[in-house]
């Protein structure tokens, strides 16, 4: 069995974009499971600025986050 996870966020929601920029940001830290974790179970609540927050917390290096953002990798993929 093969596990496939696409992202589709919403085209008229802005948090899912950043979700997903700051999930494939997790993936190069073989983080991307907590990361998915930790959004899924404050759903009810993200926000732009609780998402970068949320992501370290599950374990991502904040300044390879920020070097991964600021790239054109993430974007690439939506």
């Amino acid at each position: 069995v093969k596990w496939v996870y696409r992202h589709y966020p919403v085209a008229s929601n802005q948090i899912g974009d950043q979700a997903s920029l700051v999930s494939f940001c997790a993936l190069e830290q073989n983080k991307f499971w907590p990361v998915h974790d930790a959004f899924y179970n404050n759903q009810a609540n993200l926000s732009e600025d609780k998402l970068v927050g949320l992501a370290e917390n599950a374990g991502l290096n904040p300044e390879e986050l920020k070097t991964c953002l600021q790239s054109d990798r993430p974007r690439q993929l939506l």
